[in-house]
């Protein structure tokens, strides 16, 4: 193992703690951080954990969000290492005796660790997050219930309207939510990978999703005991608004309903959920226990598409929720979400 040693012989750190280091600053997770470093998540946690036994305190708070403690902060502008390939290995560019000097020299007292916050506090704040948004998306569709005309569908100008109304008024309670909790909307999920992955992965989600919503409509129809064509004439009738969408109209509408619905779904709602369910950030049950209650939230904001929308939306809420999970990544469910948007739209104003 190559090692930085200490200039004054009292200590020494080696490189892969170091780049443990920068890279979760870098990536804010030390799960992103082991997967851009090749290795599994403990040996990160270790090697952070070795180099905060030579410094002397935590470097980062540990938690739903990672973030530097005081003490990090100042050993990440005080250390300045480099590593400068040699035939001897690395050459010293800084070292943790070095960063504990410059401490002393700027106070006399070293700073202390922001505490994390507690597990119980923690979920108690997720939950209420999710319950108010929650509360927000509810009245949200009892109120388009009521303002809808008995015996007619949705009109072209209806649609383009609820969009908007809720669109807005969905993201303005998250961020109002974010303000109140001082959170950054980078905790939505929202991250950046290459297009081309974000791409093969948002079309592997749209795959998912078809096939899915697929089985979810024969096992309805079977329970049901209604023939094929008579599922497809209701959900028809039910969107038949959407036949008649000026065709300039149907891109926008596809890309921003696919964006904002991610967002709230698949990214508040899932995140907060997660939390509110488990006091460990990576708890696999969790994790599905959160996908399957927003895929039901989901599934009951698009109850104006008849039962058949309902139970394909549900479908489609658990491959994106899925896929939400596994790359730890909201973009691709937009992409895959745009796409459903898009090809159903399309389908009824050209069918």
């Amino acid at each position: 193992m190559v090692r930085i040693d200490i200039l004054d012989g009292s200590a020494s750190m080696d490189v892969a703690q170091l780049t443990a280091f920068l890279r979760v600053v870098r990536e804010g997770s030390f799960t992103r951080a082991a997967r851009t470093l090749g290795v599994g998540q403990p040996a990160v946690s270790a090697r952070i954990g070795a180099l905060e036994a030579e410094v002397g305190g935590a470097l980062f708070t540990r938690g739903r969000r990672v973030a530097l403690t005081p003490l990090g902060e100042g050993f990440g502008r005080s250390s300045g290492w480099c590593a400068r390939p040699t035939t001897r290995g690395c050459s010293p560019c800084c070292s943790t005796a070095s960063w504990r000097a410059a401490q002393r020299r700027r106070s006399p007292r070293r700073p202390r660790p922001t505490p994390a916050m507690s597990a119980p506090t923690r979920r108690a704040r997720s939950a209420l997050q999710a319950l108010v948004v929650a509360a927000v998306l509810l009245a949200l569709l009892a109120l388009g219930e009521a303002a809808r005309p008995a015996a007619r569908s949705l009109s072209p100008r209806d649609i383009a309207q609820g969009v908007a109304a809720g669109g807005g008024i969905l993201l303005g309670s998250i961020a109002v939510m974010l303000a109140v909790f001082r959170e950054r909307w980078s905790t939505l999920g929202f991250r950046r990978e290459a297009p081309a992955a974000v791409l093969g992965w948002g079309l592997l989600g749209l795959i998912a999703s078809y096939l899915l919503a697929g089985a979810g409509t024969v096992v309805y129809g079977l329970a049901a005991g209604v023939s094929p064509e008579q599922l497809a004439a209701e959900k028809t009738a039910a969107l038949s608004g959407f036949s008649e969408l000026p065709p300039a109209l149907i891109l926008p509408l596809a890309l921003f309903t696919g964006t904002y619905e991610e967002l709230v779904f698949r990214g508040f709602f899932i995140s907060r959920l997660r939390a509110a369910l488990s006091p460990t950030p990576h708890d696999p049950a969790a994790a599905a226990g959160a996908v399957v209650l927003t895929s039901a939230l989901f599934a009951v904001g698009h109850f104006y598409q008849a039962t058949l929308g309902v139970v394909q939306t549900f479908a489609i809420g658990l491959a994106l929720g899925a896929l939400a999970v596994r790359r730890d990544n909201v973009w691709p469910c937009v992409v895959a979400h745009a796409g459903i948007n898009l090809i159903g739209m399309l389908a009824l104003r050209f069918a």
